[in-house]
């Protein structure tokens, strides 16, 4: 296989045959979702297969699998001159192997530090600190005492060797980056192996190795260049907690993007890549489910690639802040957001472990951890109107993982089927679960604040003084002109502005108190909405101090922490933080909740775009029929609204059903005469081997 022989200009070494791929062999078997025979033959091909065949022969592997051994190869041997998002991606994929925070971190280091090496005869630290971060482009040097003491690390290990100022790989040094590139070899594979599946699994087709070639080149550019931006947002958000210098060396203010429009962005690219109208809207609904979804190998792989490009980005940061990050945390408490804080108790939510892992380790390293009135009214209401959707939904219950994230709605209920899911509740345990959050009225919190303070050991956040009376009154304002500039001019957003700036001035006079006791003292808000963040840049009642930050940047600043470390599960929110896949409207829940429930019909939740826009077409269609005229969007809205009335809903029965036949939803029936068919079809051909041969 003689692309697998080039040799790595950065190394000098070659990368071999066998280990490139043979860490595919078992992928089959312990990542992959089960498909469907036809998206089974396919996709196995470019896992366990590919290894077999390499064994046996180089010459058709390097044929059929031309391309995929190119990508590889491309990623595995960049040269100084490419670009820091494929080093970054290449120093990932080799340090992505662990499983902690703490592990990736060093892992990080060593195979930067061995490749600088690598390269060049020998090195000071101060030359390889500068090297590492030359070839990263980060937006600060390494300090050489973080890469001295891990230079130390790779000496004792016998991997490099030192005369007491320079550095030089040894001959073991050499035959370990050369097993790092195989493995990290073998997991790109894997990566692309695991999420060539989902996405057939997604949309019931298989997927030609053409079109998913095509498709791979625009993950792997907007995936890697999203990396490499989340981590400087995360290293941003930290400076800007640990110290106010520091901010300026690594970005003038957080950037505080949004992973949901990275997401959207990313879908429309790849649905870019295919011609028909039909294969667009699956495709990117398709992409959608799989990154937001953090349960399938496509999701476990990205989350390690993301820590891995987290800690490039954070080089040198917890050397250079360990003593701020120590006096930070001993000196700052957390407030709870309500996105934070329904992720704290929902079990079913993407965060649920990371925000966790937040909540105890920052009360081990003796910060306080609170919740505020106007949190918890929220949080009551959540639990509150649960009741309307679980009388909808309990014959789907407990569901699977892809049904709760799409067709559940509330956040208790959604927890409530993981614990049906797993076996630790009955159906007829609702009522007891839910009386736990849910008070006599709506914003009734008093029941919420009981258990939140027995099961996790919050505390509440006492209100705003009368000092902070005006300044309620102008964050109010100031968030009511926000709403209207955006036509967000709804009694919710009204009351929001409301809550949001009670939580402003309650924070602002817990800060006047702590720091009259020690004006280091500090008070961060955690979560994922940019609106406080937005009140902060105007009001900055911290003064030079953050006050707002996601769970993301938090958890990367308890992991700095010496003894602490993070596991894959907790860290989740470093890849789309807060991202759940959205329905376009109330009715295309309903109507999938319906789908989902029959015994006749199946529909593949990739096919949820389609159905929908063939079910509007016939909307619009209707409309003109009757002589109505106004914008199709118009037209669509109020067939929306009706859809269900007692009247309509016979009618929008009649075109679900006629959606449903044109894109081909499969039939239960039919199915399982199928699945008969092929069992028979495998006991006759079982029957034939035992007849006795005449």
């Amino acid at each position: 296989m003689r692309l697998l022989h080039e040799r790595g200009p950065e190394s000098g070494l070659e990368v071999p045959q066998k280990g490139l791929i043979g860490a595919t062999s078992e992928f089959t078997s312990r990542h992959q979702r089960p498909l469907s025979a036809e998206s089974r033959s396919r996709s196995g091909l470019i896992s366990a297969s590919l290894a077999e065949l390499a064994a046996k022969s180089d010459e058709l592997a390097e044929l059929y699998y031309g391309p995929e051994i190119a990508d590889v190869v491309r990623v595995l041997t960049a040269k100084p001159s490419d670009g820091a998002q494929l080093r970054g991606l290449r120093l990932a994929l080799i340090a992505s192997s662990a499983d902690d925070s703490d592990s990736i971190r060093k892992a990080t280091y060593a195979a930067g530090l061995l490749d600088v090496l690598a390269g060049h005869q020998s090195l000071t630290a101060a030359l390889c600190a500068k090297a590492l971060s030359d070839s990263l482009r980060l937006h600060r040097s390494i300090a050489a005492e973080t890469c001295k003491l891990h230079l130390d690390v790779l000496v004792t290990s016998k991997l490099v060797e030192t005369d007491g100022v320079a550095y030089r790989i040894t001959g073991a040094g050499k035959v370990d980056v050369a097993k790092r590139q195989s493995a990290a070899a073998g997991r790109l594979l894997q990566l692309k192996a695991a999420i060539k599946a989902e996405i057939e699994e997604s949309i019931e087709l298989p997927i030609l190795d053409d079109e998913f070639h095509r498709i791979w080149l625009v993950l792997e550019d907007n995936l890697t260049q999203y990396f490499i931006t989340r981590g400087e947002e995360i290293v941003a958000e930290i400076a800007a907690l640990i110290d106010e210098g520091a901010t300026a060396e690594v970005a003038a203010e957080p950037t505080r993007s949004s992973s949901l429009t990275f997401l959207d962005d990313l879908a429309d690219a790849v649905a870019a890549t295919v011609t028909t109208a039909e294969r667009k809207i699956e495709l990117s609904t398709a992409i959608r489910d799989i990154f937001s979804d953090r349960l399938g190998p496509a999701a476990e792989w990205l989350i390690r690639l993301a820590t891995s490009f987290i800690s490039a980005a954070a080089m040198g940061l917890e050397h250079q802040s360990a003593e701020a990050v120590a006096n930070l945390l001993k000196k700052t408490n957390i407030v709870l957001d309500t996105d934070v804080l329904l992720s704290l108790v929902g079990l079913d939510e993407p965060e649920h472990e990371g925000v966790v892992s937040l909540v105890r380790r920052w009360k081990e390293l003796t910060g306080k951890v609170l919740v505020a009135e106007p949190v918890l009214e929220e949080f009551a209401r959540h639990a509150h109107i649960a009741q309307v959707e679980f009388d909808h939904v309990q014959h789907l219950l407990p569901g699977t993982p892809e049904d709760r994230l799409i067709l559940f709605k509330n956040v208790f209920v959604r927890a409530f089927g993981r614990l049906l899911a797993d076996g630790h509740a009955k159906r007829v345990q609702w009522k007891s679960f839910i009386d736990q959050f849910r008070g006599a009225k709506v914003y009734d919190w008093q029941p919420a604040l009981t258990t939140l303070v027995y099961d996790h050991g919050l505390e509440k956040l006492a209100p705003r003084s009368s000092r902070e009376a005006n300044l309620e009154v102008q964050v109010r304002k100031y968030l009511i002109s926000l709403a209207d500039e955006t036509r967000s001019q709804t009694p919710h957003a009204q009351d929001k502005a409301r809550r949001d700036a009670q939580l402003y001035a309650a924070i602002a006079h817990h800060l006047r108190t702590i720091r009259s006791l020690d004006p280091a003292a500090n008070c961060v808000l955690v979560s994922s909405a940019k609106r406080l963040a937005s009140v902060e840049d105007k009001f900055k009642i911290a003064a030079d101090y953050q006050i707002v930050s996601t769970v993301s940047a938090m958890l990367y600043l308890v992991s700095l922490m010496p003894g602490v470390s993070l596991g894959l599960s907790a860290m989740k929110s470093f890849l789309f933080e807060g991202y759940r896949p959205g329905l376009s409207s109330e009715l295309e829940r309903t109507l999938l909740r319906m789908v989902r429930a029959s015994k006749e019909r199946e529909l593949a939740f990739a096919q949820r775009g389609v159905l929908m826009k063939t079910l509007r077409d016939r909307f619009v269609k209707d409309a003109h029929e009757k002589g109505l005229k106004a914008p199709e969007e118009r037209l669509v809205a109020v067939a929306e609204a009706q859809a269900l009335t007692p009247e309509n809903q016979p009618r929008t029965l009649e075109i679900l059903t006629e959606a449903l036949d044109k894109i081909g939803a499969s039939h239960r029936v039919e199915r399982e005469n199928a699945d008969l068919r092929r069992k028979n079809a495998e006991l006759e051909r079982e029957l034939a081997k035992r007849r006795p041969k005449q």
